[in-house]
């Protein structure tokens, strides 16, 4: 019968050890995580990339034949959005009733198209529109438009444009 295993010995001296291996300092990978995230980004298309030509189209609104200030005017494409590319053209009246439709931003114009406008006069507060419309909503049907736009390319001025409240 084999003899039993004595576990109370030890061995003489420190145990050997392995030094721990060495991890390069955390600035020094910094160029790497840098030249992999510039790799990255140089393969990826930009949202910008897809953002098609703009011309401006410009008008002012009379209401009763006042200029109407911060009435919303929008732009819907006749036919439907366009799917590979939405965008939903607007713009808010300044206090002379003046405007300039923008898609991307503010005064950029609209794509080339045929549109709808609309017309709603709430309130605008900071970023928000609300409010009822002062209008009853007579020209906020982009189904029945009092008003529409072929936009080639170049800008267009839609001069005056009449509504009334009744």
């Amino acid at each position: 019968m084999p003899e039993p295993l004595d576990t109370t010995r030890t061995i003489p001296g420190p145990l050997p050890t392995r030094p721990a291996p060495r991890r390069p300092a955390a600035w020094t990978r910094l160029p790497w995580i840098a030249l992999a995230c510039l790799a990255l980004g140089a393969c990826q298309k930009s949202a910008l990339d897809d953002r098609l030509p703009t011309y401006p189209v410009k008008g002012q609104v009379l209401v009763d034949g006042q200029p109407a200030a911060q009435l919303k005017v929008k732009a819907y494409r006749v036919g439907g959005l366009d799917k590979a590319n939405p965008a939903l053209p607007q713009a808010i009246t300044d206090d002379q009733g003046n405007f300039t439709l923008f898609t991307y931003n503010v005064g950029d114009g609209i794509p080339t198209g045929q549109y709808a406008l609309t017309f709603v006069w709430g309130q605008a507060n900071g970023s928000r529109y609300s409010g009822p419309d002062k209008l009853a909503g007579r020209y906020a049907d982009p189904q029945n438009p009092l008003k529409t736009v072929q936009v080639a390319d170049k800008p267009i001025d839609l001069g005056q444009i009449q509504l009334a409240t009744h």
